[in-house]
Order: structure tokens, then sequence, then C-alpha cells
């Protein structure tokens, strides 16, 4: 028996509807039927400008939001990206805002923008972005909002005594201890914080402790650069967490017996502890395996079930919890896994999606698996890559899930081997490769043909010289990408790139990033032309900078590369000459009407 979708009761609908951005669901259903258009005007709606958009699609959302504003009473999450990075999808932002004030969105609980927001005390002017990177945030013209997700907060913001927020969830890109502390002050009902690098200026010591996060339940920090010393301190402030991940790149992390100690005297509640420390270590040293063995004690393993297992890599130390929790791996050759016997390994990587692979460890007799991995990236070594070592890598990772492949260090000589190992990855539609491969790739037309069908976004990095071709000037490159939807280039040391995007006739956006000599005027006015022809939003960036000469061997020819004071140093080397840094961002479509 076959079932219709329509026949779904509302609270099915609604539940799935939930997990839709609200561009795609007004695109989907709206003047479906009436008790479609009626659902959807009378749901909370998440607009989240980040990720795939057709132009088209964002055009006909913004419309019927014009003519119909108690849409903007239902959205109860925004997603802004800003123009940080150079990124196209700020472009979005951009239109949107203009369209739109921030402050017609009076029932928002969530906003999420990587942008750094400077709060404005009651009163003042409206939100607005008044930078490519800041916003400026009027935090009380949004009283249901409750979780944050921004790049940092402005220093300029701290300067406020008198703002109290009403947030509970709080993801910093980043952070330092002296906006820990006014955090701890200014947002009391804080349950949730996230932070990706915290490090930075530290003054936490003589703080009042008094104003603690006492609600905070759970902390979570990809980055933290400070001592152990310094988080003592901080978890003063966190008394009832629950649930801690952290990693560091500090051999003062490593020590168990004063985690032992912090954890009974200040972390009474924690239940949870996920951490993945990095440090430099001497070859031969039997003094840090013995450290590293106190995380396998029964204080860990009995008392709080907690399995550890670490490995030794060249010079380095790694120890980290079962599960591995960062999403991040890199597999080399030269490693030793002393492992926790009392854990099965099959899921000790199950939350690794990005993986960076060595080409020796492609044996069959490597234990580990990454069942999870989206993003695989291979090394130069892998350019002698055979059928049986592809075997091999499907056996460590599951290729099904791949969606990303970036071959951007390897210099393929087998044509064929890439069609094989394409073959294994029938979600890829994500490829990063060198500029100077192209040429290769285009001499194989089954290759071409293969990669036609599946890129739909292209990445491509390349350093340019003498003996280098510019892709875009072969006719091979608009036919072998017919069908891609997002470029990104990004170049150095070249004078003019050729690239013409009415030949591709399926791009939404392109992020391109390259230097030259000369001041680019000519270029960019032709450039302009042609995106203005094609009814393109863009935006052109270039700014000046200084560089050296470069000698044969792509060295920066001045004392740091020698280790020479500038006393000791040549005098006789070439002067520094002015190039551009240019940064191109342009989103496809017919313009907003």
């Amino acid at each position: 028996m076959v079932t219709k979708f329509e026949v779904l009761p509302n609270e099915i609908l609604i539940q799935c509807f939930e997990h839709l951005n609200a561009l795609d669901l007004f695109y989907s259903f709206d003047q479906l039927n009436y008790r479609f258009n009626y659902i959807i005007r009378h749901i909370p709606l998440y607009v989240n400008l980040e990720g795939d958009i057709n132009k088209s699609i964002f055009d006909q959302f913004c419309n019927k939001t014009l003519l119909n504003p108690q849409i903007k009473d239902e959205v109860y999450a925004l997603n802004l990206p800003s123009f940080k990075d150079n990124n196209p999808e700020g472009l979005r932002t951009k239109l949107f805002l203009s369209i739109f004030l921030l402050e017609e969105f009076v029932n928002v609980q969530k906003l999420k923008t990587n942008a750094d927001v400077n709060l404005i005390p009651m009163g003042t002017q409206s939100s607005h972005f008044s930078s490519k990177s800041t916003l400026e945030f009027s935090i009380t013209s949004f009283y249901k909002l409750r979780a944050l997700y921004i790049s940092a907060l402005d220093e300029r913001s701290m300067s406020f005594e008198n703002i109290n927020l009403s947030i509970t969830n709080l993801t910093l890109q980043s952070c330092d201890l002296n906006s820990f502390h006014y955090l701890s002050k200014h947002v009391p009902m804080l349950k949730y914080l996230h932070i990706n690098q915290f490090h930075g200026s530290k003054d936490l010591s003589n703080k009042n402790t008094k104003q603690s996060c006492l609600y905070l339940k759970q902390l979570s920090i990809d980055y933290f650069g400070y001592s152990f010393d310094d988080f003592e301190t901080l978890m003063q402030f966190t008394p009832n967490l629950k649930i801690l991940t952290i990693s560091a790149y500090d051999r003062d992390m490593i020590d168990a017996i004063k985690w032992e100690r912090l954890i009974t005297s200040s972390l009474p509640c924690l239940d949870i502890l996920q951490f993945e420390f990095k440090c430099w270590y001497p070859r031969g040293t039997q003094n840090i395996i013995n450290k590293l063995e106190e995380f396998q004690t029964n204080f860990w393993q009995t008392q709080h079930n907690w399995f550890i297992e670490y490995a030794l890599i060249y010079d380095s130390v790694l120890i980290y919890t079962i599960p591995y929790v960062v999403n991040t791996y890199e597999v080399t050759s030269n490693y030793k896994i002393y492992r926790n016997n009392l854990k099965n390994n099959v899921n000790t990587f199950v939350n690794v999606t990005n993986l960076k692979l060595n080409y020796e460890i492609l044996t069959d007799n490597y234990e580990d698996y990454f069942p999870n991995v989206t993003y695989l990236e291979l090394d130069r070594k892998s350019a002698s890559l055979t059928n049986q070592q592809i075997e091999y890598l499907g056996k460590i990772v599951n290729m099904f899930h791949l969606k990303h492949l970036d071959i951007s260090q390897v210099y393929f000589t087998n044509s064929s081997v890439l069609i094989k190992l394409f073959e294994r990855m029938p979600q890829l539609s994500v490829l990063s490769v060198a500029s100077d491969q192209l040429s290769k790739i285009f001499n194989n037309d089954e290759l071409c043909k293969y990669l036609n069908q599946i890129v739909k976004r292209l990445h491509i990095k390349g350093n340019y010289s003498l003996f280098d071709k510019d892709p875009f000037k072969r006719k091979e490159f608009y036919e072998t990408f017919s069908k891609i939807e997002h470029l990104t280039f990004e170049y150095s040391r070249i004078e003019e790139l050729s690239f013409s995007p009415s030949r591709l006739p399926k791009l939404s956006t392109v992020k391109a990033k390259w230097d030259t000599q000369y001041y680019p005027e000519h270029y960019l006015s032709q450039v302009e032309n042609e995106v203005q022809e094609l009814n393109v939003i863009y935006d052109i960036n270039v700014n000046q900078d200084y560089y050296t000469d470069l000698d044969c061997f792509g060295y920066e020819n001045d004392s740091r590369r020698y280790g020479f004071s500038d006393r000791n140093y040549d005098r006789k080397k070439k002067p520094k000459t002015i190039r551009f840094d240019i940064e191109i961002c342009m989103w496809f479509g017919n313009k907003m009407s």
C-alpha cells in the first residue's frame, strides 16, 4: 500500500517541518493546498542562510515575508553568516538585512553568526553589521533569546555593567579568561557553554568566585591555551558542572594526580569527562609512560567508568578518553598506541568526521576503524596508491559516508586509480585538487566524464610559477566541471586569472583569493562588468601588503629563513616589494525584484 504524505496527521507534519530550513519549507509547500499553507505559517520557523541556497528560493521567501509580515513572528531561530573569511554566504545576510531589520524578528530564541558581537545598551541604535566581521547587537530587543552562537564578545561590550542576559546556551569561537569572568557575572542562567579557542589575556586569579556560573552543567573547550593552574582557577566558577569536554596542547595538562585532586575537590557533580591532550616529549623518555599509565587506575576506570588510551607519535604524545572526542584526526605511520584492554576499540573513533591519512598505514594489519568520516585528506605519498591499498583503505574508513576528498597534496601518475577510488565513494560530491594536477585529469576522458557526474563543489589550490598553465583558459575545465555549483580557488604569485563564470551554468557561489604585483584595476573592472551582466551579487576586496622576493627554492629571502639577526645578515638582499591581496566572493542568480 502506498501512503501519501498528505494523509499524515498535523502533529507528524509539524515534527518533520521543524527540521527544514524555512526557505526550503516555503519553496516546497507554499500554495500546495490550504492545509499546508496554514501549517507552514503557524509553526516555529528556522531561517538558515548558511549552506546551499538557491538565489530564486531566497528571493521567493523574502517576497512572501514582505507580503505576509506575520511570518516574521513565527521565526524562532536565525543563522546569519557574516563576510568573515571572504564568505559568499555573507552576501545573503547583507541582502537579507537590507530587506528586513533584525529587530523585526521579535520572537527569536536562537541566533547564530560567525561575527564578533558588540552588545548595545537599551535606547541606542538598532542591530546591524558595523563591519564585515562585527555585529552591533541590541540584546534588549530580543527578550526571548536563549541560545547565542557567535565568534567572540567584543571588548566594548564588557564596559557595560548594567546588562544581564537571559542566555542559557552560548557558543563562542574565541574567548579569554576576562571574557569568561564577564559572562559569569552577566549571564547568570547559563547552562551550556562551548568555546572553540580559549586563550589570550589571563587575569582570573583576583576575580570574585561568588559570581559563579551556578547553573552551568556542560562546558566544552575545543582548545585550552592556558596552564593547568589557570584551569583549576576556572573550575572554581563552575561548581555544579556535570559534563566537561576539553582539548589542550600542553604537557602541564597530562597529570593524572592533579586531575584527581581537582575532580575530588572542585567538581563533585562531574559525571562525564572527555579530553584529548597532546604535547611534545623527547623520545626514549620512560617518565612520560609512567605519567600516562596513571590515567588507567581504579579512580578513572572503576570509580568513574572513564577509559583512556594513549599513543606515542614521533616526538609527541597523544592521550584521550574513549571514544575519541575530537572530530578531526591524523593517522601517521610512525606511532604506537597503548590500548585500553578493558574497552573495545571498534567505536574508539566514532566521532571522527575529518581524517588525514598517511599512505604508509594502508596495510592489512592496521587495527583502527573510522565509521563516520565525511572528509578525507590523502598525503603526498598516496601518488603511488594501488588497487590493493584502496581495498585496505576500505577496511579502515567507511567510504560510503565520504562526501569530500582532498587530493590537493597528491600528484597522481595513474588516473585509473583515481577512478577506482571515486567508485568506492558513492556520496562523493566535493573535491579539493591542486591546480597543476588538472591538466593531467583533462588528459583522461573517462576520468573527466566521471568527475562531471559527481563533483558539485570544487576547491582548487595552487602556487603559480612560470611553468604553470592557467586551467581556466582550457575548455576542458568548463566541460569537466560544467555541473559544479560551488567553486573555491586560492592562488599565490600570479598576475591575472582568466576565469569565466558564464561558462558554468549551474554555478551558485564563488570564493577566490590570490595576490598580484600590480594593482589589478583593469582586470577587476573586467570582472565587475562580467558579473554585472550576469546579475551576480558580489564583493571584491583589495588589500596592499609587502613581500620579499623569493629565492630559487621558494623561501622568503630574508633573515628569518636562516635564523640570523638583522645585524649579521647580508645587507645585499633584495628590498620588499608591494603586492596586492585580492579576495572575491560571488552569489549567482537573478537580483531581487
